[in-house]
């Protein structure tokens, strides 16, 4: 289920990334975690990959009109009365990186310089809760002692571009 959270927040902040005068929407994951095909192997970068997919072809409805229960359910269909952010042509994913069998997402949303460890970092927001990490978010080095510098964490990103409103 992390792969539909992840979707569903990465295109609320773009969304407010290309609106900052907005709120930031909540977006429903549990829209996504019903009606789009999951993959095989369940938390899956490709699974967001899809939703995102979902989300242009189809629109996702606020979180308030389909709320997060934590399991799949049947897909409800949607009403005029709610409000549904629709998808556009511009929201054309770009895909990078190996097909790999890690099967987790989590959101990228920042970046640092650790002065005390000499380290850049990505700033992650992770599914699992505020439980996890520092409530929720944490941090994973962006520069790596591997060849070309590649991460042992991070093998394929998507994300959405998205229209100003």
């Amino acid at each position: 289920m992390c792969w539909a959270i992840v979707a569903a927040e990465v295109v609320a902040a773009g969304l407010k990334a290309k609106n900052p005068d907005k709120d930031l929407l909540e977006l429903s994951s549990q829209e996504l975690l019903d009606c789009c095909k999951e993959e095989k192997r369940k938390c899956y970068t490709y699974s967001t990959k899809k939703a995102l997919e979902w989300i242009r072809s189809y629109g996702i409805m606020k979180e308030e009109d389909y709320p997060f229960k934590g399991y799949k359910c049947p897909c409800r269909h949607k009403t005029e009365e709610q409000d549904i952010y629709e998808g556009s042509e511009e929201l054309d994913l770009i895909l990078q990186g190996k097909k790999e069998t890690y099967q987790h997402a989590i959101l990228i949303i920042g970046f640092g310089y650790d002065e005390k460890e000499d380290k850049n970092y990505w700033i992650i927001k992770n599914s699992y809760g505020k439980d996890w990490g520092v409530h929720g978010y944490g941090r994973i080095a962006r520069k790596s002692s591997l060849p070309k510098g590649k991460s042992n964490l991070i093998f394929r990103t998507c994300y959405p571009i998205v229209p100003k409103l």
